[in-house]
C-alpha cells in the first residue's frame, strides 16, 4: 500500500468516527451527563437540557461534515490517483487539515449555540 492508499485509509476512518459519533450523539446519545461519552465541554455539562442540546447540536454538525468530507475527500483523492508522490502528499496533508479545522470548527459552532441559547448559568435564554 503507497502513501495514496495510507492517505486513503486515514480519510475513511477520520470520516466513520465522525459520521458514527455524529449520529451516535444526535440520535442516542448519552441520556446524563457524564465524563466519558458525549459532547463534553462545561458549557454543554451545566445541566441536562444544555447537555441534551449540546449532543443533538454537535452530533448534527458531525454527522453532517463527515459526510461532506467523506465525499470530497474521495473526490480529491480519486483525481489524484496517478500523480506523483509529491501531489499525493501534498494534498493528503491538506485532506487531513481540513478534517482537523471542521473538527474544532464543529466544537466552536456547537458552543456559539450553547451560548445563543443558555445564559452563563444553563438556563435557557427566552
Amino acid at each position: 500500500m503507497g502513501i495514496w492508499g495510507i492517505i486513503l485509509v486515514v480519510v475513511l476512518v477520520m470520516s466513520a468516527v465522525m459520521i458514527v459519533f455524529g449520529l451516535s450523539f444526535n440520535f442516542a446519545g448519552p441520556k446524563r451527563i457524564n465524563f466519558i461519552m458525549g459532547y463534553r465541554t462545561p458549557m454543554s455539562m451545566k445541566n441536562l437540557e444544555t447537555w441534551k442540546f449540546g449532543n443533538i447540536y454537535a452530533g448534527r454538525l458531525m454527522w453532517i461534515s463527515g459526510i461532506i468530507l467523506l465525499i470530497g475527500s474521495l473526490a480529491a483523492l480519486f483525481a489524484i490517483m496517478n500523480s506523483s508522490t509529491t501531489v499525493i502528499r501534498n494534498v493528503g496533508i491538506a485532506i487531513i487539515v481540513i478534517h482537523a479545522v471542521m473538527i474544532f470548527g464543529t466544537i466552536i459552532l456547537s458552543e456559539i449555540a450553547l451560548r445563543k441559547n443558555f445564559d452563563s448559568e444553563g438556563n435557557r435564554k427566552t
